[in-house]
């Protein structure tokens, strides 16, 4: 399936980085600080040759326009992907390729005020704070910024409430239409990467930089343009857009897409690290870090277990009682085994009361 090769490549690569914990951390960093420099002197070049309109000078826009045919099936794929991840993701098929088999099913009522939180403060954000221009033609979209944290923070609770809270913000807007969709699996997209790579968000050493800044400085900026790219040229084209073909490549490939990923890696590079260092200690400190709830989750999932299993000996008692009343069933055979399934009832309800203690213990719980 799709999304277990692409699970299965997040792991691999992983792995692999894992077994060079001295060197990697730092070529990354190199890396990505590389990436974002290239792309930022880049375009200082394109604004002095071109100081109206530095896009025609951009050497990224030339780029993505010469491989036009590759990054057009890369969009497509993307899209196909990211949606299709985003849906199995929002109906549980994803834990099937999970260990603990812990999804959407099984959250608490802390990972549901997540989504809503997370929703709520995107959007408004995205509502009230519009773009930031910080040199000519280069803008920045300071609600962005929380959009990589609330995915490591919060998984796939927060990456959903992103994609919220962009529909959010469009029904604000007046602007909700077919174009959201792509808006909410794109910034799903921003938020979902990066909570399936980096494994430690803390900012705090320079392995958790390192993981960051390939993954979040690399990756995920260069597959959400290549998305958003795809998605506005396709949306233009079947609206039935004025423009000619062409043009339409040119305004998505090479006017929308670099200034897009200009902003996301700046805003992952420069601002991203310094907010999440600040942030993760207060999130770590009231449990709301994605790891920490899923123990919560594995524990209810556990609860709603023993308890289908003692409701399965409840009705298999009853029956016994039925077959008695019947004279279907020697009072031998009936005394013991009402004898053997008292007893295995009697430890599950046990386990069940130590479990509805424990789950007491977790705020937010959803003990029923």
């Amino acid at each position: 399936m799709v999304w277990a090769f692409y699970f299965g490549i997040l792991e691999e690569i992983n792995e692999r980085l894992e077994k060079y914990p001295l060197i990697t951390p730092y070529f990354s960093i190199g890396l990505g600080l590389l990436f974002s420099g290239g792309l930022f002197y880049l375009y200082w070049q394109a604004l002095q040759k071109e100081p109206e309109f530095p896009f025609v000078a951009f050497a990224v826009a030339h780029f993505f326009l010469s491989t036009y045919s590759f990054m057009f099936v890369a969009g497509a794929l993307t899209w196909l992907i990211g949606t299709l991840l985003f849906f199995f993701e929002i109906f549980g098929y994803i834990t099937f390729y999970i260990s603990d088999n812990v999804g959407i099913k099984d959250w608490l009522r802390r990972d549901i005020a997540v989504v809503v939180v997370s929703a709520l403060l995107y959007g408004s954000l995205r509502k009230a704070i519009g773009d930031v221009e910080i040199i000519y033609g280069f803008s920045l979209r300071p609600a962005y910024i929380i959009v990589p944290l609330l995915g490591m923070f919060f998984g796939t609770p927060g990456a959903i409430g992103v994609a919220l809270g962009s529909l959010f913000k469009d029904i604000l807007s007046r602007g909700l239409g077919i174009g959201s969709f792509g808006r909410l699996i794109s910034d799903f997209l921003g938020a979902y990467i990066l909570y399936k790579s980096v494994k430690d968000p803390s900012f705090s050493n320079i392995k958790s930089l390192g993981e960051f800044y390939i993954w979040g400085v690399v990756v995920q900026p260069i597959v959400t343009t290549i998305y958003r790219a795809w998605w506005l040229e396709f949306l233009i084209k079947m609206e039935g857009s004025v423009f000619e073909a062409v043009d339409v490549i040119i305004f998505a490939w090479a006017l929308y897409s670099p200034l897009l990923l200009l902003e996301n890696v700046f805003i992952n590079a420069f601002i991203v690290p310094v907010v999440g260092f600040i942030l993760y200690p207060e999130v770590k400190a009231i449990g709301l870090l994605w790891k920490d709830r899923a123990g919560a989750s594995k524990l209810y999932k556990k609860y709603k277990d023993l308890l289908e299993e003692s409701n399965r000996i409840k009705i298999y008692l009853n029956k016994l009682e039925t077959l008695r009343t019947e004279g279907m069933i020697s009072e031998t055979a009936y005394a013991q085994l009402k004898e053997e399934y008292s007893n295995k009832l009697t430890l599950l309800e046990a386990k069940i009361k130590e479990h509805e203690e424990e789950l007491k213990k977790v705020e937010g719980s959803r003990v029923s």
